[in-house]
């Protein structure tokens, strides 16, 4: 379960996103040889990529690549998981949900689901 990490990812992603945020959405793909995620950041009423969000705040690129390799370390799965990806959902005020995906998820189902 990814569900020990939520915070250590929630602060990574809040290192480089401004800080006017409303909603983060991430996704991430994993299998037992590599992880894949990306995420969005919701600020007056927008969506931005992560790259994006980045830019807004002034982070270096390097800096971003840090922070995505620190991302996709936290949201490797565990070797007994029988989970294919996970979605983590953040709102402002705090609440947060995950949900596994058991099946291959399309992009656009994804982005319809979740950037809302």
């Amino acid at each position: 379960m990814i569900e020990n990490s939520v915070e250590e990812i929630f602060d990574a992603i809040l290192d480089i996103c401004p800080s006017n945020w409303e909603r983060l959405a991430l996704h991430a793909d994993a299998d037992d040889t590599h992880t894949e995620m990306y995420f969005y950041v919701k600020c007056g009423g927008r969506y931005y990529t992560s790259e994006e969000a980045a830019m807004l705040c002034g982070v270096s690129l390097d800096e971003l690549t840090d922070a995505y390799r620190n991302i996709i370390l936290l949201c490797e799965k565990p070797e007994e998981a029988e989970w294919l990806g996970f979605d983590l959902v953040i709102d402002g005020d705090g609440s947060f949900e995950i949900n596994y995906n058991y099946a291959p998820i399309d992009d656009a189902e994804w982005e319809k689901k979740y950037l809302v």
